[in-house]
């Protein structure tokens, strides 16, 4: 059994993303200012095109990663005034986003 929050597995091909260097996280917009559909694949071998959409698993890391993924839900500091991102599904962004928060606090407070 893997460690929790260690270990990715790609949504396209189901395998274990071995380095977060291999691994991308890709979405596509779905209207004006809307983003859906993340998913973390395997770079290159398992990207279909199909996302307009990408990033770098390890952007979503950290201190760093956690200021970009709230981003997504209000851009205004990071894009000048401009609220660029607009999550559709709260409940797909969120299952995405938990695993790095959860990791990050884990990180920062212990899992006493």
């Amino acid at each position: 059994m893997d460690a929790s929050l260690t270990v990715w597995y790609c949504d396209h091909c189901g395998k274990r993303i071995e380095n977060v260097k291999s691994g991308y996280v890709v979405w596509m917009p779905t209207g004006v200012d809307e983003d859906n559909g993340f998913q973390i694949i395997h770079v290159g071998q398992c990207d279909d095109n199909s996302r307009d959409k990408s990033s770098a698993l390890e952007d979503f890391l950290g201190e760093n990663g956690l200021a970009y993924l709230t981003s997504f839900l209000s851009a205004e500091p990071l894009f000048g005034g401009k609220n660029s991102m607009n999550i559709t599904d709260f409940n797909e962004f969120i299952d995405f986003f938990r695993p790095e928060v959860l990791k990050s606090m884990i990180e920062k407070y212990g899992n006493s």
